[in-house]
């Protein structure tokens, strides 16, 4: 496998969201299902996403093996903590060395200076439970909002986990 990272350009986010949501569906839909139409839920995401990512500290990555997108990883900085909104790889890419990889490549290019580490998982999604575990972070709460439970965990230990 020929894996490779790049920044999502900002000028060209709109599209490359739809296959980045067909990446979404294929993950989450039978996980957590909204109960609307594939073409409902996509709109709702797109007019989610698509204004979000033109904030400058928000990033999508975009994972490659070859030329074909294998996932991508969407997150957010502020002066000392990084947000993991979304990661998502193709089914055929779980447990291929590509999260680790990733994540390899992903601490190398994020300020040195952060201190803490967040995210959320669908109270569904046991198996991103698991990961963000593997990452250090623990679960604070439920949020009723988004059916979803919140992490954070210390930068350091992702960092010291990565970094080569």
């Amino acid at each position: 496998m020929n894996f490779r990272f790049e920044f999502a350009p900002k000028d060209q986010i709109d599209s490359i969201l739809p296959t980045l949501f067909d990446i979404l569906y294929e993950n989450m839909h039978e996980i957590a299902p909204t109960g609307k139409s594939r073409d409902i839920d996509y709109k709702e995401w797109f007019n989610e996403v698509s204004p979000a990512m033109q904030k400058d500290p928000r990033q999508i990555v975009l994972m490659f093996d070859g030329d074909c997108i294998a996932g991508y990883f969407q997150y957010y900085t502020t002066t000392d903590k990084l947000m993991m909104e979304e990661i998502q790889l193709m089914k055929e890419y779980h447990s291929s060395g590509l999260f680790n990889e990733f994540y390899r490549w992903l601490v190398l290019q994020l300020p040195q200076d952060l201190q803490t580490v967040e995210a959320y998982s669908h109270k569904d999604n046991v198996k991103s439970q698991k990961i963000l575990e593997h990452l250090g972070l623990k679960q604070l709460e439920f949020n009723n909002n988004y059916a979803a439970y919140h992490y954070k965990g210390r930068y350091e230990v992702i960092l010291n986990k990565y970094k080569k």
